[in-house]
């Protein structure tokens, strides 16, 4: 999952098709690629995940090694892209893992929170952080939720959910929260009421009031793969230092083609759809996000 800050639609909506041969409200996507600051070297960086995201926009940040955390969590991601005015951005908090419950922690060393939900997280992050939401809207995601949930081990209890929270946040912008929560019961001699919770990477959009598109926010969210090279750097480390590892990973290209389905015409180009809902890579071998409304238009 990805973890964060703002997202509206980078151009207008426009009644046809762009000189270039772009649908009608399209916007040019452009694959970014988050380094791990740790496996990193200079000329030499190793991206642990790719995102996409509008072309004109600048990206900051990496996967940051997350040394002695109380709840055992190795990284920290931290990312943000802005738009080139800077009004709307989408950035990620960091993972996070807590022990669920209403008193102080008995059997762990995590912080206890009174967090059982994706909901109540969702409060509880933005809480932290200083940010306002007031006349919050929550939508709960179960295709976002499905994933995270795995059989519960013997004697214990496992659930996940996740949603997204609606806001209109401080300065008169519209903003969105994507967040996700796995709570389980680790052994019978736990407490009854003591569980353990633990959220990946939240995703919060911002954009000026009534420019936000949930829909390009989901994309970008969606687009987010690890890179298989970085999972082998990870299996070949194995808590050994990461210089030996910078030298020997692989130049290849770093991920996956996500092309999911046949091309079809539009504006007389041929666009294939990715995995992503509302992506498509043109013939030219551009990704373009392409509204809904858009999406019908063929020749």
């Amino acid at each position: 999952l990805f973890v964060v800050a703002a997202l509206a639609a980078a151009k207008s909506p426009r009644e046809a098709c762009a000189g270039d041969g772009a649908p009608p409200g399209a916007v040019a996507m452009k694959e970014f690629a988050i380094p791990d600051a740790a496996l990193s070297a200079p000329g030499r960086p190793l991206a642990y995940m790719s995102v996409l995201a509008p072309a004109d926009w600048k990206a900051e940040g990496a996967l940051y090694p997350r040394a002695g955390d109380p709840c055992g969590l190795r990284f920290s991601l931290k990312w943000r892209a802005a738009s080139p005015d800077g009004r709307s951005t989408v950035e990620t908090f960091p993972e996070a893992a807590w022990t669920a419950s209403r008193r102080e922690a008995q059997f762990s060393s995590c912080p206890s929170r009174p967090v059982f939900s994706a909901a109540e997280y969702a409060e509880d992050l933005l809480s932290r952080h200083g940010v306002k939401a007031p006349a919050a809207t929550w939508r709960a995601r179960e295709d976002i939720a499905a994933p995270f949930r795995t059989p519960p081990a013997a004697g214990g209890e496992t659930t996940a959910d996740a949603g997204e929270l609606s806001f209109r946040a401080e300065g008169a912008s519209d903003a969105l929260l994507i967040a996700a929560v796995v709570i389980w019961k680790p052994a019978h001699f736990i407490p009854e009421d003591e569980w353990r919770g633990y959220a990946p990477p939240a995703i919060l959009a911002t954009a000026p009031a009534g420019k936000l598109d949930a829909d390009l926010v989901e994309a970008v969210r969606a687009s987010a793969i690890v890179n298989p090279d970085w999972q082998a750097a990870q299996e070949r480390l194995s808590g050994a230092d990461a210089a030996p590892m910078r030298k020997t990973v692989a130049a290849r290209p770093p991920f996956p083609n996500r092309t999911a389905g046949a091309p079809v015409t539009k504006c007389g180009r041929a666009y294939a759809p990715l995995s992503t809902p509302l992506l498509w890579r043109r013939d030219d071998g551009r990704v373009y996000y392409i509204p809904r409304g858009a999406a019908s238009v063929q020749d």
